[in-house]
């Protein structure tokens, strides 16, 4: 199956959308997509998070790195 390729702010909602974030949740703006050789990955660039929240957002990015591809 080929993956889809999604722009960065669409990375940022389909990993806010994973975590069950509303789309009023403005944490999703502070999601960062980072490419990684031949993926990506996404990190909380805030640092009042609790790192629960940190963990969450890196591992949704891991699962969500097998179905879609960071556009150029």
């Amino acid at each position: 199956m080929a993956k889809q390729q999604k722009t960065a702010r669409e990375l940022q909602l389909l990993i806010s959308e994973w975590l069950g974030m509303s789309p009023e949740d403005h944490r999703s703006e502070k999601i960062k997509i980072f490419a990684l050789n031949d993926t990506w990955r996404a990190m909380s660039a805030r640092h009042d998070d609790n790192p629960d929240f940190r963990n969450d957002v890196i591992a949704a990015s891991i699962l969500l790195s097998e179905r879609y591809t960071l556009e150029d």
